[in-house]
């Protein structure tokens, strides 16, 4: 995790140097690693990060100019109604830190890049899980920790965002 980080890290120092958005991009992404590194270990998404997170996002969206506050809320919203929706239909699926993680990725990306984070995640989620039952290292009824492929989707999302509203340094 931590060559990880730091490959992470030093791309986003190469591709938008010293800026507003590399600030904002690594707070972001440590972050995202944080929750990941605590689902993939603990099997648990804590609120006492995502709560002061989801806070920390709707303020750095809204005083940057080009922040949008409809775009912003519509992406938690969409977020998570979704996940919501998914955990109601097929209970124990999915946790209510996940949904609550949802959330917090559409503030972070706001609408419609939020759809792109989950389809992303989701995605990635399902080769993962694909590959472990083929591979027999996990079988239906085993956990699987879902957060860190939430993460990913989000993290690939910001990046490669470009009409991310973040005015240059």
């Amino acid at each position: 995790m931590e060559v990880f980080s730091a490959l992470l890290f030093a791309y986003l120092w190469q591709r938008f140097g010293l800026s507003w958005r590399l600030l904002l991009l690594t707070f972001y992404c440590s972050f995202l690693l944080l929750i990941a590194v605590i689902d993939l270990r603990y099997q648990l998404v804590l609120n006492v990060l995502i709560y002061p997170a989801a806070a920390a996002a709707m303020l750095l969206r809204f005083v940057y100019p080009g922040g949008d506050a409809l775009t912003t809320l519509l992406g938690g919203a969409v977020g998570l109604i979704f996940f919501a929706l998914v955990a109601l239909l097929r209970r124990g699926g999915m946790g209510a830190g996940d949904v609550k993680l949802a959330a917090l990725i559409g503030l972070m990306v706001g609408f419609p890049q939020v759809v792109w984070a989950l389809t992303l995640g989701i995605l990635a989620g399902g080769v993962a899980a694909l590959f472990l039952l083929l591979t027999q290292l996990k079988d239906l009824k085993s956990y699987m920790p879902y957060a860190p492929f939430l993460c990913l989707g989000a993290a690939i999302t910001l990046v490669y965002n470009p009409t991310f509203p973040i005015p240059p340094f």
